[in-house]
Order: structure tokens, then sequence, then C-alpha cells
């Protein structure tokens, strides 16, 4: 039995390569049946393989003597094995409560933040004891609880958490094979009073639902893990095809630009898809490169459910301009013929730059815009000699009836209810935008000069028609936008 053992122990290291040569273990070590198999069995690997090992213990202080007493267990048994051993005491109770999680959740992820602290230190890898049956477990309750294939897929025999590589050497053995292995060698282990309690959504798979699938065939455990295999391969093959087809419909803009199409867990400022891209993609990975897109939008895939992709198709339907609001503070807006997704952020105040009365325009005048830009105003005398002149088109130099002016004028941010008058008539600069066509983003970088009745110019767009110069203007207003005062802006 524990040369049997062994051998499937360590070619499951060998297969994954899990171990390298001199390398440094954490393990967790609970001193439960699990862990301390999988102590014993790299304190026997170390033995042929060179590699040192680190045992880190984690007192959940749930269980008051109990849990002393595993605490104990586990420091007598490193000790006689010359194992160094670490031990962490984490007010599990106080820690749930506060971030509003289950026992269950928070002690989960104390574990994990007490290893990776060690092993971030050490350089090291980290051993889990996870073995068949939990992997078996981990299905059903994803299957339960309505996961996509990547969750039927099961645990990894070596994946990645926060940087530090995490390695399952148990995955092929099952809890029998370890308790027999335990019982041959008359090695004790610790038995935690919790995980008899079925209040707990594992404890419940594990004591009620995998025995009644025993009973309808006892190699459940094994077909199981075998389907969640099979399913990783296609998997596997699925992410392949999306990475392909995320990085021709996204496109991540802003700091996490350069990095987003190799890993889909990190916050992007704005994320762009392609509608015209989308439509050919087949069912199967459109979704997933929406799921891949909320994921890298928002810094991780939790609680991105099926319904927040099809909120996110529907806007393929819909006319431009629509917007649904998602988890991490994201929304989506439908932009012409994409679809934008970012951090709401709170709208700030429209901000004003220039105010001036037409008696302060008697002089020229300068002011600063933002991005370096420089507006100047000054007033001329209009007469046939430049009245042609005055009327040609330049996208960032205007010219305006200087008496059509009414009051103050003012050089802002769009702000609600703010109209021009074009030659069909009054129309809001909103609707303006969304007849040009101009994403909403690239529309809060347009400014606006005003009167005090309505919009005089969109600044590098249209004018207001009762503004502009004709045969019967005498004096001129000239506003000129340059870039940092040295080039004159054009499209």
């Amino acid at each position: 039995m524990v040369e049997g053992l062994y051998r499937s122990f360590e070619e499951q290291i060998k297969a994954h390569q899990m171990i390298h040569t001199n390398e440094k273990v954490v393990i967790g070590v609970s001193g439960g049946a699990d862990s301390v198999c999988l102590l014993l069995l790299l304190h026997m690997y170390g033995k042929t393989n060179p590699c040192s090992l680190h045992a880190v213990h984690v007192n959940h202080m749930i269980r008051g003597k109990e849990a002393d007493e595993d605490q104990a267990f586990v420091e007598k048994l490193c000790k006689e094995l010359s194992v160094p051993c670490t031990v962490k005491a984490v007010d599990v109770p106080s820690l749930a409560k506060e971030r509003h999680e289950s026992l269950e959740e928070a002690g989960r992820k104390a574990r994990y933040d007490c290893l990776l602290e060690i092993a971030k230190e050490e350089g090291a890898v980290i051993a889990v004891a996870h073995h068949k049956n939990d992997n078996a477990e981990t299905v059903l309750l994803n299957l339960a609880r309505g996961s996509g294939i990547r969750g039927l897929s099961g645990m990894k025999a070596v994946s990645e958490m926060d940087g530090v590589r995490i390695i399952r050497p148990l995955l092929e053995i099952s809890r029998e094979e370890i308790e027999a292995f335990l019982n041959e060698q008359e090695i004790s282990f610790c038995t935690d009073a919790t995980n008899l309690d079925d209040g707990y959504a594992r404890n419940a798979v594990r004591l009620n639902v995998l025995p009644d699938l025993l009973k309808i065939n006892k190699k459940a455990v094994e077909h199981i893990t075998e389907s969640a295999a099979q399913l990783s391969e296609i998997e596997e093959y699925l992410e392949a095809e999306t990475e392909k087809a995320f990085r021709e419909a996204a496109e991540i803009q802003g700091a996490a630009q350069a990095d987003a199409n190799s890993n889909c867990e990190i916050a992007a400022g704005r994320l762009v898809l392609k509608i015209t891209t989308m439509e050919k993609l087949p069912d199967a990975i459109l979704n997933r490169v929406v799921h891949k897109a909320l994921a890298a939008a928002a810094g991780s895939a939790k609680d991105i459910s099926s319904s927040h992709i099809s909120d996110v198709l529907s806007l393929m339907r819909l006319q431009s301009g629509r917007r649904i609001c998602l988890p991490y503070g994201l929304t989506a807006t439908r932009q012409y013929d994409e679809i934008l997704i970012q951090k709401e952020k709170e709208e700030d105040a429209a901000q004003s730059y220039v105010t001036l009365s037409k008696e302060e325009l008697d002089s020229e005048q300068i002011f600063t815009l933002p991005e370096a830009k420089t507006i100047s105003f000054h007033v001329i005398e209009v007469d046939d000699s430049n009245r042609a002149e005055l009327i040609q088109k330049n996208l960032y130099t205007k010219a305006f009836d200087y008496d059509t002016i009414k009051g103050t004028i003012n050089v802002g941010e769009k702000v609600p209810g703010d109209r021009i008058f074009l030659r069909g008539g009054m129309k809001t600069v909103k609707k303006y935008f969304m007849d040009e066509k101009i994403p909403a983003e690239e529309r809060k970088k347009i400014l606006l000069l005003r009167d005090e009745e309505s919009v005089m110019w969109i600044i590098g767009f249209r004018i207001s028609e009762p503004h502009k110069i004709t045969a019967q203007t005498k004096r001129a207003l000239i506003v000129n936008v340059t870039d940092g005062g040295k080039h004159e802006l054009r499209h």
C-alpha cells in the first residue's frame, strides 16, 4: 500500500513538474488526515529529491481547546520529522463578521493569506492537500451553483495565486487511500468536528450527496474526476480560441493596455468591444469574450454571471447611447458600432474656463485651456475688404457677428440644456453629438463658446447661424484656439 501510494504521488509530481530541484515547499498542514499524509509523503520525497520543506499551521480560533490541541499535534509531528513549522493564529469569526462572509470562506482566505505570505518571503511553492474526493466535491458544488465549463473542470494539479505556484500532489489519490495509508503506518491524525456539520455547503456534499452517488455507482468519484479532466481539455481549447477572438474584438485603453491581452485579471481604464467583429463569433466564443472583457475591466472574474454577459450582448441589438450597470461599478454603453465598458465615475461639475463681458473684448484677451491649449479673442472692423475672408471655413478660428452676442460670453464644458441654432433650426448639443456620431468619451473633451442665450460655437465643429458674418456685419469677434500657443489646431 505504502509503495503504491508513494509511486502514484511521485508520478504526479514528475508529470506536472510540481517541484523543481532545490525548491522550497511551503505545506499547509491542518493536522487532518489529508494534510498529514501530504506532509509525510513530501518528507519521503525529499529524501531522494533535493528540496526543503516548511509546514504552516493556521489556528482559526473557532474550536477553542480542540484547535489548540490540533496545533500542538502539528508542531509535535513536524518536530519529529525535523520540518520547520510556523503557526499562525487568525481570528476567523471576527474576519467573517467584518467581511460579511461565511466562516468557511473567511477560513479559506485566511489559510491562503498565511501560506502566500510565507511562500513569498521564502520564494517557495505552496503544497495543499486536495485529493480526488475533494475534486469530485468541487465539481458537484460548481454544478449546483451554476458554473460553466471552467468550474466543471475541477481543480488543477498546478495553479497560481498572486504570483505563487500552488501544487496539489494528492489529486489522483482518494480519501480512502489516504486513510488506509495512515492506518497501515499507524500514524494518527486530527478530526475537525466542524467537518461533520452539514450546515457547510462542502460538508453537505461530502456527507450526503457523494455517499448517495457512490451507492448508485461505486466508481462515482473516479467518473466525476475523469469527466472533469476531459472538460479541462475542452476548456483549454476554448480558452485558446477565446484569447484569439479577444485580441481581435477588444481594445483596452489606459494604464493596463500593455498587459491586458495576456491577462484578464487586470483593472483596465476603458475597454472597447467591436460589434462588427463580435457578430462573426460563434456563441460559445462570444460569451467567453464578453466574460473576459468584464473580468479585464473589473480586475476580477468573481461575481460575473451569465446574466451580466447576456445584458452586455443585448446592447448589440439596441440603439447607440443605451447603457447598463454591471458589478464592480462597471457600465457598458452602446456607442455606435462599439460597446464601451468602463468603471463608472461620478460626474464632475462642468468646468468653465473663460467668462468675459463685451466691454472686456475691446482689448485682445488670451486664456489657457485644458491640454495646453490657448484661446484668444479680439474684435475687428468688418468691410468688403475682409468680409469674404472672415466667412471662410476654418475649424479652429471663427469670426462671429459681434452685435449679435447677448451679454457675457463663456467657454466651458457642456451642461444639460445647451442648445445651438443651426440651419435646420434649434438643436440641443447632445442631439448634435448623437447625429454626428461623436463617441461619448470624445464629447467630454469638446468645449463650447456661449453667450447668455445659446451656444455660439461647438469648438472644432459648428457655429450658430445667428452669429455668422453677413453682409450687414459691422464688427467681428475673432476667436482662435491654438495648441500650446504655437500651432493652430486643425482636423
